[in-house]
C-alpha cells in the first residue's frame, strides 16, 4: 500500500488545500519520497491533485482538515482518505503503521476522522 501525506513543512498541513508537499511512503518502508508542489493544492486544483495521487499509485491520502467537496472528489477517484489528522509527518506515519492513527486526530474530531458537521 502506498500512503500519501499532505504536508506543509515537516507537519501535515492543517488544511489539505494549503499543502505544499506530498510525501509518499510504501506501507512498512521506513523511508519515503517527497514531492514538492510548485503551488499549494488549492492553486493546483483537485483534478491535478487526483492525477498526482493516481500517477504515484497512492492508495491512501492522510491529511488535515478537508472539505466535503474535496473528500468526495478524491474518494470518488478511488483514493481512500483519512482526514482530520495532525502532527509531524514522521509521527503520523508511525501512528498509521502501528494502527494508532486515531491518536493523531485533530481536537474535537471525535477520534473517527470525520467532522460531525461535514456530513462525510
Amino acid at each position: 500500500m502506498i500512503v500519501c501525506l499532505a504536508c506543509y513543512g515537516p507537519r501535515l498541513a492543517a488544511l489539505l488545500e494549503s499543502a505544499t508537499e506530498l510525501r509518499f511512503s510504501q506501507g512498512d518502508a521506513s523511508n519515503g519520497e517527497a514531492l514538492s508542489l510548485k503551488a499549494s493544492v488549492v492553486e493546483l486544483g483537485l483534478p491535478r491533485l487526483l492525477e498526482i495521487l493516481r500517477a504515484s499509485a497512492a492508495d491512501l491520502l492522510i491529511c488535515g482538515a478537508i472539505t466535503t467537496e474535496e473528500y468526495k472528489f478524491i474518494t470518488g477517484g478511488g483514493i481512500r482518505v483519512e482526514a482530520w489528522v495532525a502532527g509531524t509527518a514522521e509521527e503520523v506515519l508511525r501512528a498509521w503503521r502501528a494502527g494508532w492513527l486515531a491518536t493523531k486526530r485533530m481536537p474535537g474530531c471525535g477520534g473517527n476522522g470525520t467532522d460531525p458537521s461535514a456530513g462525510l
